[in-house]
């Protein structure tokens, strides 16, 4: 509570995912779900941007697959400036999430399902967001972000490309019912 967001992600964040491994995720995972399993919910949506080692993101679904849950694996992703051990090429982000929508939701238990997750406008470029969100259409499945969630996001967006997130969403023909914006603190009245 006593730090901006990007300050918290660079102290506390950004050092103990660098470190995490798939079993450290697997365990996490099952940590979370049973949380949201003792609170009611039955479903949950995870926006993971973890994927340090390859593996990752095959323990939380693991985890999800052993509660019995529904889960929505919503793999973020960031391909330019952002930490570097969090950021992937274009390839990788969509043969990973490729191969984690065949093995968990086209071959899985039909509780999981997997979309794409562009971490946050300005660590997404262009061209790999709309391949990603194109692909995730042919799939049937939805789109998950992080926008406006503080005013300094918003400026770092406006000094790269001119536009606010919303606008930038819109300018790329993406936003819809299957586009799902999440934090959207510092929006504008038109957003």
């Amino acid at each position: 509570d006593d730090k901006p967001l990007l300050s918290w992600l660079e102290t506390a964040i950004w050092p103990v995912a660098r470190a995490m491994t798939e079993e450290d995720a697997y365990v996490s995972g099952l940590l979370g779900f049973v949380e949201n399993i003792r609170g009611g919910a039955t479903t949950v949506v995870d926006h993971q941007y973890i994927h340090t080692e390859p593996g990752n993101d095959d323990g939380i679904c693991r985890a999800a697959d052993e509660t019995g849950l529904r889960f929505k694996l919503a793999r973020g992703w960031a391909d330019v400036d952002y930490h570097p051990s969090l950021m992937e090429p274009a390839e990788r982000i969509l043969s990973e999430t490729t191969r984690l929508y065949e093995r968990w939701e086209v071959n899985g238990n039909g509780r999981t399902k997997v979309e794409f997750a562009p971490l946050i406008p300005w660590g997404c470029t262009d061209e790999t967001m709309l391949r990603s969100y194109e692909l995730s259409k042919r799939w049937g499945a939805g789109t998950h972000i992080h926008v406006a969630e503080t005013q300094e996001e918003i400026d770092i967006n406006l000094e790269k490309r001119g536009n606010r997130h919303i606008d930038w969403l819109a300018e790329l023909g993406v936003l819809g019912p299957d586009f799902q914006l999440v934090h959207s603190v510092w929006l504008e009245d038109h957003e």
